[in-house]
């Protein structure tokens, strides 16, 4: 079977055994090329890369950043509170340590407050005792009363009353006992003066308490100073003065006592 072209010049049908056209003359190879269809090349497709695997990745960067993100702040959180804790810890401690300082300055505060009560009480009793005594033997003498205990001191060798009260007063001094006893007494005045030193700061929680012993101690000082140091009274003023001496000494302790445990 002949096949034809159909030629580009002159439309003429020529068979594909021609190598031209006999109309035109136009050459079967140029007839060739109009009859192949255009060669097409494609152009290469691009393979669109799957995101899923980036988003994974990001996924994951995200998570574990968010991970991190937790333990870092959970980490601050905790040493924040270990902080706390250990200031705390150092305040309470401080405290405890402070309070316990005060409770031990307290407590040796009263220790050496008790001390000195108990050594005024017995400083006081003997100055009393003596004051008294002192106190007979002068009425005794200027009365002339007879008395068993003061006979030996208001009376001479022949058992009559001295005229002068001074030579039953001087003639005290001659028994060593009493001497002793008036010693003793000047000695407890300066020990509890040392005493009252020690007392003179007191902690805050003690400052009532040592108002009330230095009340005591003033008149306790007052009542020893009549006593050692008699001269120059009469009979009349030493007794008032014994007796008001006498009883604000006794008024003092009282204050003192509620502070002294039993």
């Amino acid at each position: 079977m002949i096949t034809f072209y159909d030629c580009p010049i002159c439309g003429q049908k020529v068979s594909k055994a021609l190598n031209n056209c006999p109309n035109c003359g136009c050459p079967t190879t140029d007839m060739i090329r109009k009859e192949e269809p255009p060669r097409i090349n494609p152009k290469p497709v691009k393979k669109s890369k799957s995101k899923a695997p980036i988003m994974a990745i990001v996924a994951v960067v995200v998570a574990a950043l968010a991970v991190a993100a937790y333990f870092i702040i959970k980490k601050l959180n905790d040493d924040k509170k270990d902080e706390k804790k250990q200031s705390d810890q150092k305040i309470e401690q401080t405290t405890k340590s402070t309070e316990s300082a005060v409770e031990d300055a307290v407590t040796q505060y009263m220790k050496d407050y008790t001390h000195t009560y108990g050594e005024i009480m017995r400083a006081a009793e003997k100055t009393e005792d003596f004051g008294r005594f002192y106190q007979h033997v002068w009425v005794d003498s200027i009365y002339k009363e007879d008395n068993e205990e003061t006979n030996k001191y208001t009376k001479d060798e022949n058992g009559e009353f001295y005229e002068d009260f001074n030579d039953a007063l001087g003639k005290i001094w001659s028994v060593e006992d009493n001497y002793l006893k008036y010693k003793d007494i000047s000695d407890a005045q300066s020990e509890v003066q040392s005493l009252m030193k020690k007392l003179i700061n007191p902690p805050e929680e003690c400052k009532e308490a040592y108002n009330a012993i230095k009340e005591l101690y003033d008149h306790y000082i007052e009542f020893s100073n009549l006593v050692i140091n008699p001269s120059g009274q009469s009979l009349q003023s030493y007794t008032d003065n014994f007796r008001d001496a006498d009883t604000a000494t006794a008024n003092s302790i009282d204050k003192v006592k509620i502070y002294i445990d039993d």
